[in-house]
């Protein structure tokens, strides 16, 4: 069953900012084994474990905030933003 969507519920200049939920890990991390953010990514690794994410990405740095460029890497998710929220 598809969902309509109904349009953003925030303006443009409410549209939260979610980059702060990419250090909640590794602030918890830090306060409870009192080891630097580093170690994070060693202890999964240790129990066999391979993250899904690099944290050391090797490919080609690029411009998010780029909407050309970003229109042309990802065009089906650009296409979603601009017909769901009149953005990209």
């Amino acid at each position: 069953m598809a969902m309509e969507h109904r349009g953003p519920s925030w303006t443009n200049d409410d549209w939260p900012q979610f980059e702060i939920l990419d250090y909640v890990a590794d602030q918890a991390w830090e306060r409870v084994t009192t080891h630097g953010h580093e170690s994070f990514y060693d202890c999964p690794r240790a129990r066999g474990h391979e993250l899904f994410a690099f944290p050391h990405p090797s490919d080609e740095d690029w411009e998010l905030d780029d909407e050309e460029e970003s229109a042309r890497r990802l065009p089906r998710i650009n296409r979603y933003m601009r017909e769901s929220y009149g953005r990209a």
